[in-house]
């Protein structure tokens, strides 16, 4: 009887191996692409608009020092030095402009959307608080109010300061204003 079982195991146990032995297990390895990852296309705007925007934000970064040490000088200091602060004041005025537009444009962006990658929102964040504290100087008060008086730049910047506010108030509830409007 232990023969009978022993010879019926051993049976199965080879209509078993047989059975697997036709099926070719091969293992599907994912071959590596050489291709570029792919971007939405609003993101290579995104770079390259940040990038602009952080650039013109250093930028009028950079003019600020100039122009609070010409602030601080009597007509002749600035004449001694060769400073012309009206021209100061209307390049930093038109480089703010810029500077809004960009602003402008980043903000749709991401009111479109929704929030942007981490390294993106972070650079996004750090943009806006830049802005807001360079916008919010005195000095650059001054110069865009002089900036101002030439009415066809006055007439671009009213059209740029309503679209930045129209996206800055969607995305967090605050504007810039000038008395001068």
């Amino acid at each position: 009887m232990k023969n009978v079982v022993a010879a019926l195991l051993t049976l199965i146990m080879g209509l078993q191996i047989a059975m697997a032995a036709p099926k070719k297990h091969t293992l599907k390895v994912r071959q590596p692409q050489k291709v570029a990852t792919v971007h939405n296309s609003w993101q290579r705007e995104l770079n390259y608009d940040l990038l602009a925007a952080s650039a013109s934000a250093e930028n009028l970064d950079e003019q600020l020092e100039p122009l609070m040490n010409a602030s601080g000088l009597n007509f002749i200091q600035k004449w001694k030095r060769g400073i012309d602060e009206s021209e100061l004041q209307n390049r930093f005025a038109k480089d703010v402009s810029s500077h809004l537009e960009t602003m402008a444009t980043i903000l749709k962006m991401r009111s479109r959307v929704g929030s942007f990658n981490r390294l993106n929102e972070f650079e996004f964040q750090n943009l806006i608080r830049r802005s807001d504290y360079i916008l919010a100087l005195s000095v650059s008060r001054t110069c865009l109010e002089e900036g101002l008086r030439d009415e066809k730049f006055a007439k671009k910047f009213k059209n740029i300061l309503a679209a930045y506010n129209q996206e800055r108030v969607r995305f967090d509830q605050k504007m810039i204003t000038l008395v001068s409007l």
